[in-house]
């Protein structure tokens, strides 16, 4: 029963999967209809703001690839330009498998400023991660989610897709990592998934997120020894539309996910009755 049930979850994820990199961007993030992580339920995308940092960020990658989770990291650029070091972190986030958005040079209100400094604003961002990475984000995220028509319509025309999130536990108002740990676990469990919203530059966050990854798979294993549900960690890719219809997913991301299942499925051991 448990296998069938992950095997079904498994096929429903992976429906249509033929991606076209030319149409999509060479990550398939681009060029989707803004999102928010209100679309497919039992799936959770870890998002970071506002890095990288070179003290915590090692710790958060150390922690995801414990548990072969992806993310995505939307990072700014002003710490950036002369500071080698955080630089190459860029690289070590993306050989590690994860995403790299767009989060503007100066952490800018994009909504507030002209379309030369708006564009400014990305550009000088993307230039960097492309120096480092050899590619450009292809998704944004405005900082303080302030957008607007004219914003995505502008996002839309550059072939970028706007990411925000349904899921803050507002890490940055925390001290202690245990209350949070609980917090952002809770959080997901409550809207069954989506995309969260974390920053790698809070030291709370470094020292909760270990736990918060090791509490969904214990709350993980729960479920699926009952036959239920899990909340999958997965990229954004699962949360994109092009228009109102769901965008394939590309078949690497599709293959990752299920590695991920079959691992989750064999650490949990054996189905148990209720």
């Amino acid at each position: 029963m448990l296998r069938r049930l992950l095997v079904g979850i498994a096929l429903t994820l992976g429906a249509g999967s033929a991606w076209a990199e030319s149409a999509h961007g060479h990550d398939g993030l681009g060029g989707a209809a803004p999102t928010r992580g209100d679309g497919p339920r039992y799936m959770v995308a870890f998002t970071f703001d506002d890095g990288p940092s070179e003290t915590f960020t090692p710790r958060i990658l150390r922690a995801l690839a414990k548990h072969d989770v992806p993310a995505t990291f939307f990072v700014v650029g002003r710490d950036l330009a002369d500071r080698p070091k955080r630089r190459a972190l860029l690289g070590a986030i993306a050989r590690a498998g994860h995403a790299i958005g767009n989060h503007t040079f100066g952490h800018a209100r994009l909504t507030a400023l002209a379309p030369a400094a708006r564009d400014a604003e990305l550009d000088r961002l993307a230039a960097i991660v492309e120096a480092e990475t050899g590619t450009r984000p292809t998704t944004v995220r405005p900082p303080y989610g302030a957008s607007s028509p004219t914003l995505r319509a502008a996002l839309a025309a550059r072939g970028l897709t706007e990411v925000r999130w349904n899921v803050d536990p507002r890490d940055w108002a925390f001290t202690d990592p245990e209350p949070l740990r609980a917090a952002v676990l809770d959080a997901i469990i409550q809207a069954r998934g989506g995309i969260v919203l974390l920053h790698d530059t809070e030291r709370v966050t470094a020292l909760a997120f270990p736990g918060v990854l090791a509490d969904l798979e214990a709350w993980n294993c729960a479920r699926v020894r009952r036959g239920k549900e899990p909340i999958l960690p997965v990229s954004l890719h699962y949360f994109l539309r092009d228009g109102e219809t769901p965008r394939p997913v590309p078949p690497e991301v599709e293959a990752r996910t299920e590695r991920f299942r079959d691992a989750l499925l064999a650490r949990c051991g054996p189905e148990v009755a209720d």
